[in-house]
């Protein structure tokens, strides 16, 4: 069943002739669908026709006319933005297809997994020579190491601790007394 029709009908402004009137009767007796569409219809109708139209408050006008130039400039740096970032974005694209059209990306994988692997290899020997030398070194016992690295410590904090005190202008003396008459 055509439904188009009657809705049509239904929210026409224009007068129906007789033979359509009696047609959409017939049909809004029988279809739930219609009736129920032009029920909603006509209380839209009442809705629209009941309203009061909101009454602006005093110089609404004139102040949205006043910051209509603001928007306009706001709407304005917002378009520009999205016009360069579309431009950026179409760069980087073509920069991309670039370099995969021409397998660069594969040139620069490989340097960039060669660079790693002689990396890892320095490291490694580094690591190595260090170890040689240790084993090539007397043993020495740990309590020896721990009391070295505490007096290491104790020096070097204290060499901190005079240098922030010298720095910081501050003399503090706590030999002398001032009694103020």
């Amino acid at each position: 069943m055509r439904h188009n029709q009657y809705k049509t009908w239904i929210i026409t402004e224009q007068p129906l002739p007789l033979k359509h009137k009696k047609a959409l009767k017939a049909h809004l007796e029988t279809c739930q669908h219609c009736k129920k569409y032009y029920l909603t219809w006509l209380a839209t109708k009442q809705l629209l026709n009941n309203s009061h139209l909101q009454i602006p408050s005093a110089g609404f006008t004139n102040r949205w006319k006043s910051s209509l130039p603001v928007r306009e400039e706001r709407e304005h740096a917002r378009q520009t933005r999205n016009r360069l970032a579309f431009l950026i974005m179409i760069g980087l694209l073509a920069n991309l297809l670039y370099i995969i059209r021409n397998n660069l990306i594969l040139h620069w994988i490989a340097a960039g997994l060669s660079v790693i692997t002689n990396l890892l290899v320095f490291i490694t020997k580094g690591l190595s020579n260090i170890g040689d030398l240790l084993n090539q070194t007397p043993t020495i016992p740990i309590f020896a190491g721990v009391i070295v690295l505490g007096i290491f410590f104790a020096f070097l904090v204290t060499i901190i601790f005079t240098v922030w005190h010298r720095l910081s202008n501050k003399e503090y003396h706590a030999y002398e007394i001032i009694i103020e008459d």
